[in-house]
C-alpha cells in the first residue's frame, strides 16, 4: 500500500500536457478502463490540485461529462472549496449505466491481485458495491444529488453539450450548446472526462453498445438455431460479449466466482502468472496456455464441468487481428476464462470457429451480413453470418472533436509519456493518503455534527482493526487494515490504544496462528482477539490494504 511521497507531479503529467496548464483528461488513452479505474483517476487528479500552488482559493473549474469520472471529479473538487460545475448533454448523470443489465464489479478485471474479488469499490465518497448498471447508479445518483444540496459550490449543468474549447488569456473558455441556444463561459481549469465516443463503425454493421440493452442473443433475434454470430475484438468487451454468447443465462461476475471454485487453492493465480511471467504487451499467450493452464484443468476436472453450461444453439466466430490472448490486451482473468471455455468447447466437439484480420466492410446479404478483410487459416471468410458484434474500441477523435488541436497535442504528450513511463499507464489502485484525504473532506463538508462524531468514532474503531480472512480470489489468508500483524507484533508493548485482531476464517487455516494467541494474552490487554462475522466496516482503501498475514 502506498502512502508516502505520492507522485502527485506524474498524476498531473499523465492527465495534462504542460503546454496546456489547466486542461486535464481522465483516462481518455489509459490502460483498463473501467468505472471504478476512472473513479480513482479523477480522486488522483482533485488530490493532486490540491497541493500547493496549484488552484487558488478563487479558481472557478468545469469538468465535461457526468460519468463515473466526471462525477468523481466534480464532487472532489468541490470538497476542495472551489466553485465547480458538471456539464452533461444527458438529463443526470451517470446516464450511459443508468438503465444498463450489465454487472459493475469494483476490481474483478484486477485478478490475480488480492482482494480482486471484494464486492465494495472502497472509496472514501460515492462508494459503491458490485451490482447491475441501474443499481449501482441509483444509489450514486442519492449520493451525488445529497452532496450538490449541502455543497453550494456544486453545480450540475444538464442538457449542455461541449461545441468549443479555446483559450482566453490565461482562462478557458467554453462553447456550449443548450436546446440549440450557443453560450460561452470561461474558467480557470478544465476537466474533460467526455468518455471514449461510440464503438467505431464500419459498413452496415448494428452498433452494438456495450452498455445498452439490445436484442443480441434474444429470443426475438434468434428465429432459428443454431444462430450465427461474428464478435471482433479481443479486448475486455470482446471476450466478454464471447461469453456471453457462449455460457447458458451469462452473469459475469455470477460465472467468474464458479469459475475461480473450481481451484481450492491458489493453483490457479500461480499458474496463471508461471505463464504470463515475462511477457509483453501483444505478445501471444497461448502456448503458455496450453503449456501452463491446460494441465491444471484437465487435472481439476474443470474443462468438465464448464462443459454443462456450454449452449449447443449458437455458431459463434471470435476474430482478431492479432493473437487472440494477447499480453495487456485484456484482463487476466476474461483470458483464462475465455480459454478454458473454447478448450471446454473443443472437447464436446463445439469448437468457436477462429478467423483473423481486420474487418474493411460489413455488407447486407440474404439472411445476414457479409465482411470483408477476414480469414480462417489462410482462406477467406465467406460465409453469411446473421449478427456481426465489433468491439474495435470507440472513436475518440470524433468525440473529443470540440477540443481540437488541445486533444490532438494531448494525445501526442500522453503517446509519449506512456511510452517513457509506462509504470504510470498501471492500472491505478486508490493510496492511503489519498482515501485519507478525501473521507476527511467528506466527514467536514457533507455531514452534520452529530454524524461527523459517530463518523470520527466509527473511523477509529475500524482502524483499530485488523481482519484476517481468505482472500476469495486467491485462496490464500490475507489481512486487510490499516496496519499489519506484524507491525502490531513489533509495537506490542508500546501500543498507545488497544487494537483488535479480527479472525474470520478457522485458526487451522492461518499458519502462525498460535503465536496470534500468544501475542494477544502477553499485550497486557491491548490486543483484543475476536471471531466471526466482522461487525465493523474496515476504512480505507481495503483491496490495497490486503497482505498475507505475518505472525
Amino acid at each position: 500500500m502506498t502512502g508516502v511521497g505520492l507522485p502527485f507531479d506524474d498524476w498531473l503529467l499523465a492527465a495534462g500536457s504542460p503546454a496546456d496548464s489547466g486542461l486535464h483528461f481522465v483516462g481518455a488513452f489509459d490502460r483498463r478502463i473501467t468505472f471504478y479505474s476512472q473513479q480513482v483517476r479523477a480522486f488522483r487528479l482533485a488530490h493532486a490540485l490540491s497541493r500547493p500552488g496549484r488552484l487558488k482559493p478563487a479558481d472557478n473549474i468545469a469538468v465535461v461529462g457526468a460519468g463515473a469520472a466526471g462525477v468523481t471529479a466534480a464532487l472532489g473538487l468541490a470538497l476542495l472549496g472551489n466553485d465547480v460545475t458538471l456539464y452533461d448533454p444527458a438529463v443526470s448523470i451517470l446516464q450511459l449505466q443508468s438503465a444498463s443489465p450489465r454487472l459493475l464489479h469494483p476490481h474483478i478485471y484486477e485478478w490475480p491481485r488480492l482482494g480482486s474479488l471484494d464486492d465494495r469499490a472502497g472509496l472514501p465518497v460515492l462508494d459503491w458495491s458490485a451490482n447491475h448498471g441501474g443499481a449501482v447508479c441509483t444509489r450514486l445518483k442519492a449520493d451525488f444529488d445529497s452532496a450538490e444540496t449541502r455543497l453550494q459550490n456544486l453545480t450540475f449543468k444538464s442538457g449542455h453539450i461541449l461545441t468549443s474549447l479555446d483559450k482566453a488569456g490565461a482562462r478557458w473558455r467554453l462553447g456550449l450548446t443548450t436546446n440549440g441556444t450557443p453560450s460561452y463561459r470561461q474558467f480557470d481549469h478544465v476537466v474533460l472526462a467526455i468518455g471514449f465516443g461510440d464503438e467505431i463503425s464500419c459498413g452496415a454493421a448494428i452498433p452494438v453498445h456495450y452498455w445498452k440493452q439490445n436484442s443480441t442473443g434474444s429470443a426475438a433475434a434468434e428465429p432459428h438455431s443454431p444462430a450465427t454470430y461474428i464478435v471482433s475484438g479481443n479486448g475486455d468487451g470482446g471476450l466478454t460479449d464471447l461469453l456471453n454468447l457462449l455460457i447458458q443465462d451469462f452473469d459475469h461476475v455470477g460465472f467468474t466466482r464458479r469459475f475461480l471454485s473450481y481451484f481450492s487453492d491458489d493453483a490457479l493465480r500461480v499458474t496463471t502468472e508461471a505463464a504470463c511471467a515475462g511477457v509483453s504487451a501483444g505478445d501471444d499467450l497461448e502456448a503458455a496456455f496450453n503449456t501452463h493452464l491446460l494441465p491444471l484443468f484437465d487435472e481439476l476436472g474443470v474443462l468438465d464441468r464448464l462443459s454443462q453450461f456450454l449452449r449447443s444453439d449458437r455458431k459463434v466466430t471470435i476474430n482478431s487481428s492479432g493473437p487472440l490472448f494477447a499480453g495487456a490486451k485484456a484482463a487476466q482473468l476474461n483470458q483464462v476464462m475465455v480459454f478454458a471455455v473454447l478448450e471446454a468447447a473443443k472437447q464436446v466437439a463445439r469448437p468457436v470457429q477462429r478467423s483473423t484480420g481486420h474487418v474493411t466492410d460489413v455488407v447486407p446479404s440474404a439472411g445476414g451480413f457479409q465482411v470483408s478483410g477476414l480469414n480462417v487459416e489462410g482462406v477467406p471468410l465467406t460465409e453469411t453470418l446473421e449478427h456481426v458484434i465489433l468491439r474495435h474500441g470507440p472513436d475518440r477523435a470524433l468525440r473529443y472533436a470540440p477540443a481540437g488541436a488541445y486533444f490532438e497535442a494531448y494525445k501526442a504528450h500522453v503517446t509519449a509519456l506512456f511510452a517513457a513511463r509506462p509504470d504510470l499507464n498501471v492500472p491505478p489502485v486508490l493510496d492511503r493518503e489519498t482515501y485519507d484525504f478525501f473521507e476527511m473532506h467528506r466527514i467536514a463538508k457533507l455531514e452534520d455534527h452529530a454524524s461527523q462524531q459517530a463518523s470520527q468514532a466509527s473511523i477509529a474503531t475500524a482502524r483499530a482493526t485488523l481482519l484476517i480472512g481468505i482472500d476469495p480470489a486467491a485462496h490464500v489468508p490475507i489481512e486487510r487494515g490499516s496496519r499489519s500483524l506484524s507491525d502490531i507484533a513489533s509495537q506490542c508493548e508500546r501500543l498507545t490504544g488497544n487494537v483488535i485482531v479480527h479472525l474470520a476464517v478457522a485458526p487451522a487455516k492461518i499458519a502462525g496462528s498460535a503465536d496470534i494467541v500468544r501475542l494477544a494474552r502477553a499485550s497486557g490487554g491491548r490486543i483484543a482477539l475476536a471471531a466471526g462475522r466482522l461487525r465493523v466496516r474496515l476504512s480505507g482503501p481495503r483491496k490495497t490494504a490486503a497482505r498475507r498475514p505475518r505472525a
